[in-house]
This record gives C-alpha cells, structure tokens and sequence, in this order.
C-alpha cells in the first residue's frame, strides 16, 4: 500500500512515544493501510455506482451538496444524512488539526531535546505532554488560520 509522507511521520512519532513501539508499530503498519484502502476503495465503488458521470451537480458546482456522497444520499431519499455527512467530514478535518498539533509539538520537544532550540520546550508535565510547545503550536496555527480565513470574506 502507498503511504503519503504525513501518515509516515505520524504513525513514526506515535510509535515513540508507545509502550511496546515493535508491536505498535507492527500492528499500525500493517493494519491501518489495509482499513483505510478498503473504506475507500468501498465508498469510490458505491459512489461510482450510484451517481452518472454526466450528473450536473458534479461538474462545476460549488455548492455544499457537490460533494458525490451527499449526492448519493439525497437520491436515495434519506432526509438529514447529507448533513450528517458534511458533520462527519467537519469532525474529519478537526482530526487533521488535531493530529498537525501534536505532530508540531512533539517535533518541537524533539528540537529542543537536540539542543536546536531552547531546552525549556522539552519539558513535559506529570502525563508526558509538552505543554509549551503545544502552547506554541496552537498559537501559530490560531494566527496561520485567521490570515488564511481573512483574506477570504465576501463584502
């Protein structure tokens, strides 16, 4: 299975932080790809059976029902499952933030442990988490995010 870069660094980072990195780490590469490529090789098949290639809410719609699963549902008839789909896809990306914020902190952990950095980012508290460096990264992602959502307001 192909892996992108990000899964890589991520299920490394986990794995140095687990108890038993060889099983957890064996156990991760082995069946995390197989799951992901089976939901969406899954889903690309249903999506393809189920929606025409010609449908014009497809092609060139910028609507927040363009999405092909959205589709999917409302042509079955199923009311309120398209916007359960649209939550789902928003839990999705808070995921993303979520995993960006603790691969951010533990690299800058990493960083100050190589002496890179000020050593104070290295600290942990009684449960092991760098509350600095998460601190520092929440901080950077809130300002990343608001200048990337600023320029974007409709007047």
């Amino acid at each position: 299975a192909t892996w992108a870069v990000g899964d890589q660094v991520f299920i490394g980072i986990m794995g140095g932080e687990a108890e038993s990195p060889r099983f957890s780490m064996a156990h991760a590469t082995k069946l995390v790809p197989a799951r992901v490529n089976f939901i969406y090789m899954t889903s690309v098949i249903f999506v393809t059976i189920l929606i025409p290639s010609n449908d014009p809410r497809l092609l060139g719609s910028s609507a927040v029902a363009a999405s092909p699963f959205v589709i999917a549902v409302e042509d079955a008839g199923i009311p309120g499952i398209g916007s359960l789909l649209n939550a789902g896809m928003m839990c999705g990306v808070l995921a993303i933030a979520a995993e960006s914020i603790y691969i951010s902190s533990r690299v800058l952990r990493t960083m100050a442990h190589q002496r890179l950095i000020p050593e104070r980012l290295a600290r942990v508290d009684d449960k092991g988490r760098p509350r600095l460096a998460l601190t520092i990264t929440s901080v950077v992602a809130v300002i990343l995010a608001y200048i990337q959502l600023s320029g974007k307001q409709q007047h």
